[in-house]
């Protein structure tokens, strides 16, 4: 007895097959990206570690420099003072009172060429007006030089 669905179960078999095939090729596409970023995060670990150890291979090297400056410029026998440190001396340096909190003070020079400060900022600040109108200004000395007495 033939069964009037056997076409029909066949080509049902054949999309199972066509199905399972997908499947199969996508899990191994996905294992492969897998792979792929696995390799891909053990180069980016192992050129950190690279890095990383070319930096502390680097500060040995600069730390040894350092150590070898010191042992040439400093005396056997440093007795800690209130001397004032030595160029080569630098383990002192940051504790020393003269050079711990120390302000930078700016001292602005009264004068400029001879004249007072605020009268040559004046002159300055005319010569960028005359420039801007294609003319010539002289020399602020000479400006200054001119102007009558009750004005300087």
């Amino acid at each position: 007895m033939a069964s009037s669905c056997g076409p029909f179960h066949e080509e049902a078999l054949r999309r199972q097959r066509v199905i399972d095939r997908k499947r199969a090729a996508l899990a191994k596409l996905a294992i492969l990206q897998e792979e792929e970023e696995e390799k891909k995060r053990l180069n980016a670990y192992q050129a950190e570690k690279e890095k990383q150890e070319r930096h502390a291979r680097k500060m040995r090297e600069l730390q040894s420099h350092l150590n070898n400056v010191r042992k040439e410029v400093a005396p056997r026998h440093t007795v800690l003072s209130s001397r004032e440190p030595s160029p080569g001396d630098f383990s002192r340096v940051a504790t020393h009172p003269n050079l711990v909190n120390r302000r930078r003070e700016v001292v602005r020079p009264s004068s400029v060429m001879g004249i007072p400060a605020t009268a040559y900022k004046d002159i300055k600040g005319k010569e960028k007006i005359l420039r801007n109108h294609n003319l010539y200004q002289a020399h602020p000395r000479v400006l200054y030089n001119q102007r009558p007495l009750s004005h300087r």
